[in-house]
């Protein structure tokens, strides 16, 4: 694999450009490192420690990641020197402002875990004091108007994202909801159905609410309102930072709320029999403790199920690709997923829980059975691709999105944007003209309780 060297700056304005941006950058990595070392590993992870190796490990592991090079067949541009201790740690962006919690109701029949009354066709949120987050407390309803609404989200870099979580920072808008539908649609086929194996036992009555299936991080609400659809006698909630946009199109058995699920789940305790949690990493502070939270939230007999990333890149022989951050060359897909997943830390976040949600579930001993696999989904298909044409090209098109997704969290960690180009640009150029395959793998994990 061989590309022209994007990094090829014999024109002197754009060398001047590039080392001006990177003087800057380590001007302002260096006053965020030096903010950083005054904050603990508590207040980055939250109050519970991961079960499996802790802030420590993983931050050795992670040193280890950044001494191993890419791959063999690097191009000319492994003469370039990039070091990632410029990326900006994180400490800046948190707690920039006093957050509140909002528990949003959309039409649907009233939920017995939560006041609030009858839903009706307009969406209602409630809101309690910062200070009483952690106690997940029960809230007063009231409507959503469109001043509210506005105070949900902001833009920044050209994106719309939340205002209220210090942690997510994907985007909100529309760009972001057509991916997610489109990825639905990718999962189905991947995984040959909608639903984990028992759901449909679970969900068996003849009681109108009787039995209730919680969404949390409900992004585009694709996976909800199939549900509502398909067991229209079950109650089905939606979780997620904005309400559900097309209200419209909403079954009358869905709800939507809103709010950071960081705040705790004591309110949801067994109140459903189905939770649902896909490709949420990227919002929780303290994962482990979300997985034990979820264990009350469910009734005796119920289902959940776990869909997440391990926020790698493999090879085409399925092996995890290690990349050498001080260096900028092919393949670049794994290049973009290493300083996305370094900002994805540098707000906070444990970027391993891929690897360590079966451990977790499995230590809290509540479920009679778990079923784990994992699924490969393909960047580059290759010439000998696992999947049909339909998934190879949805995913395609997904990782495309996906890049302009994750751009503005990039940028926000502080990586200068000149550089960011020059990886979106070639791993859009791999995307398209690669022949060598290429891999991500999600962890798929459904419990029985």
């Amino acid at each position: 694999m061989s590309y022209d060297d994007p990094w090829d700056f014999s024109d002197s304005g754009s060398s001047d450009l590039y080392e001006d941006s990177r003087a800057e950058w380590e001007e302002d990595s260096e006053e965020a490192q030096s903010s950083s070392e005054q904050r603990s590993s508590e207040q980055l992870y939250g109050s519970h420690s991961n079960s499996s190796g802790g802030d420590e490990d993983e931050d050795m592991a992670f040193e280890e990641n950044r001494s191993r090079t890419t791959d063999e067949t690097m191009t000319e541009t492994d003469d370039i020197s990039v070091d990632q201790s410029d990326i900006r740690s994180g400490s800046e962006l948190e707690s920039m402002v006093s957050f509140q919690r909002f528990s949003v109701v959309g039409r649907g029949r009233k939920h017995g875990g939560r006041g609030g009354g009858d839903a009706n066709s307009m969406t209602t949120f409630s809101r309690v004091p910062t200070s009483q987050r952690s106690q997940s407390p029960e809230v007063e309803t009231v409507v959503v108007d469109e001043d509210i609404a506005r105070e949900l989200i902001k833009e920044e870099y050209g994106r719309t994202v939340s205002n209220y979580s210090d942690l997510y920072f994907l985007p909100l808008d529309e760009e972001e909801r057509d991916r997610l539908r489109k990825q639905h649609e990718m999962f189905i086929a991947v995984m040959g159905g909608k639903y984990p194996p028992m759901m449909g036992s679970v969900l068996a009555s003849t009681v109108p609410g009787e039995k209730a299936v919680l969404d949390l991080g409900a992004g585009s609400g694709c996976w909800i309102k199939d549900v509502a659809r398909d067991f229209p006698l079950c109650e089905a909630v939606a979780v997620d930072l904005v309400p559900l946009s097309d209200h419209d199109d909403l079954p009358p058995n869905v709800r939507t709320e809103v709010d950071d699920i960081n705040y705790g789940l004591t309110h949801f305790h067994n109140c459903f029999d189905v939770v649902h949690v896909r490709l949420l990493a990227m919002g929780i502070r303290n994962y482990r403790e979300m997985v034990h939270d979820i264990t009350h939230v469910l009734r005796p007999g119920g289902l959940v199920e776990y869909f997440q990333s391990d926020l790698h890149a493999y090879d085409e022989n399925m092996e995890r690709v290690e990349v050498d951050m001080n260096r900028i060359g092919a393949p670049w897909w794994p290049i973009w997923l290493a300083y996305m997943t370094a900002s994805v830390r540098a707000r906070g976040i444990d970027t391993t829980v891929g690897e360590k949600t079966e451990e977790w579930v499995r230590e809290t001993g509540e479920y009679e059975t778990v079923v784990s696999n994992d699924v490969w989904l393909p960047v580059v298909p290759g010439p000998d691709p696992l999947h049909d044409e339909f998934v190879c090209e949805n995913m395609r098109v997904d990782i495309m999105s996906f890049l302009r997704s994750t751009r503005p969290m990039i940028l926000d960690s502080g990586v200068p944007e000149n550089l960011v180009d020059v990886l979106e640009d070639n791993t859009i150029r791999e995307l398209n003209e690669s022949n060598t395959a290429q891999y991500i793998k999600v962890l798929k994990v459904f419990l029985r309780k």
